[in-house]
């Protein structure tokens, strides 16, 4: 508690004079006035953490001028040095929160070193307390701020998922409706995606060519020139080609996006058909 500033007023010298002898062994800068005129003077020189007033001074009395020091520095810590007789007046004035609390002459020292000692923790508590509050309010407001980043970046990220769902969907329509075979495969040759005509080559599986590879669908040999044109990542094409109990031409198309190889597509038409994708 070293270099706390508390201020003492009392219009008689040899009461301050007291407080003085009191507090001289205690690290507390203490200041004193004898008059609510000049308590505020000094008020307004240097920031107090506690006031301590005496109740009956010439011209205002405690009450009004701690009163007036709630209103100036609502901060500091207000409490009343009084007799017995003044004990309903104050009791009212702490009740509305003007004062802390009340401390009766004659005092005893200790007493009254200890009542100073809780309000200098009263004040420190009051400005943690403050600080923390504060410190809630701007962690709340950055977190209002980042939930609106973050319901903005949802909002973007459904309306983009959204359109690549649409897209999608429009593709495996126009897919639907070429009318030669295409197969879709991975970069590990697994079938991820055919359309109408290449089911019906592909009856006799019934439906079941999404998640095959190559070689549960083509011949060995063939299944084997696909994987290796999937490693390379080349185009190539086969005419002639036996599938069931058809002649077919294949042509392998690599498909990159965004520079990223990601398996390829091959289309499957029988050898007197127009080729229409190339």
């Amino acid at each position: 508690m070293e270099n706390i500033p508390i201020l003492f007023v009392d219009d008689e010298i040899n009461i301050l004079h007291s407080l003085k002898r009191v507090f001289r062994k205690e690290q507390y800068q203490i200041h004193t006035a004898v008059s609510a005129e000049e308590g505020i003077r000094i008020l307004n020189e240097i920031p107090m953490k506690v006031v301590v007033s005496d109740m009956r001074m010439p011209g205002k009395t405690g009450v009004e001028f701690l009163r007036e020091v709630k209103q100036l520095y609502p901060d500091t810590v207000r409490i009343i040095l009084s007799g017995y007789s003044d004990i309903d007046v104050i009791q009212s004035a702490i009740n509305e929160g003007e004062v802390y609390r009340y401390i009766t002459k004659p005092w005893d020292d200790e007493e009254l070193k200890n009542n100073i000692k809780r309000s200098v923790e009263q004040y420190e508590l009051m400005l943690e307390n403050r600080q923390l509050q504060n410190t809630i309010i701007m962690q709340n407001q950055e977190l209002k701020q980042w939930n609106k980043i973050l319901e903005q970046k949802i909002e973007d990220r459904t309306r983009e998922l959204k359109l690549r769902n649409e897209i999608l969907t429009l593709s495996q329509e126009v897919l639907s409706k070429v009318s030669i075979a295409i197969m879709c495969v991975d970069p590990q040759g697994t079938i991820v995606q055919i359309n109408n005509k290449c089911s019906e080559i592909f009856s006799n599986l019934n439906g079941k060519l999404f998640g095959c590879s190559l070689s549960n669908v083509f011949s060995k040999k063939l299944s084997g020139i696909l994987e290796n044109n999937l490693l390379d990542k080349t185009k190539f094409s086969m005419a002639d080609v036996q599938i069931l109990n058809g002649n077919y031409s294949l042509v392998f198309h690599p498909l990159f996006v965004h520079g990223e190889f990601r398996g390829g597509i091959i289309e499957i038409y029988h050898v007197n058909s127009e080729k229409l994708l190339s």
